[in-house]
């Protein structure tokens, strides 16, 4: 699953340092969808995991970058992907329609790095992406939801120490 594939990169941080990358996040995110595609993926699940995969390079950024333009350009990425998601979720409750489903379990792991985004970019989501925090409240009340995700203080408090042990304020 996509989050230990995070937390193990997060660990490789740890271990070795960080190096600041000039990369375009945009750049990333094309290679990726591209490779994607040439798998055979298809259809709107595909789209939503097009979609994600421009999260974690901009998350990661916006956390370990001490350039002010970098971090407000992840930012901005950043919630033009969350948007571009709400967009995609529209007025129901659920990416399947009334029924939690696949792309559901794909995308809630990333309302425990909310807070982190908020606090690290300075905006707020349920401004941002009203559908969106909505969705992922109604998410949380699922109780094979709110037992398997990671509460969003710990998870800042632990990319607050990754901040400090790789140098980066």
């Amino acid at each position: 699953m996509k989050t230990f594939f995070i937390a193990q990169e997060l660990w490789e941080l740890v271990e070795n340092g960080f190096v600041e990358t000039t990369t375009d996040v945009r750049e990333l995110r094309k290679k990726d969808a591209k490779a994607l595609r040439s798998g055979g993926h298809t259809g709107a699940t595909a789209y939503e995991v097009d979609t994600c995969i421009g999260i974690y390079p901009a998350g990661r950024m916006l956390g370990t970058s001490s350039d002010h333009e970098v971090k407000e350009a992840s930012k901005k990425e950043l919630i033009e992907i969350f948007k571009v998601l709400e967009g995609e979720l529209g007025d129901k409750p659920y990416y399947g329609g009334d029924t939690f489903g696949f792309v559901d379990v794909a995308l809630i792991p990333y309302y425990s790095f909310f807070h982190t985004f908020e606090t690290l970019g300075n905006f707020n989501f349920e401004a941002e992406c009203p559908k969106l925090v909505s969705w992922a409240k109604r998410c949380m009340q699922k109780t094979s939801v709110s037992k398997s995700l990671c509460d969003q203080h710990k998870v800042y408090e632990v990319v607050l120490e990754l901040k400090k042990k790789l140098g980066v304020e």
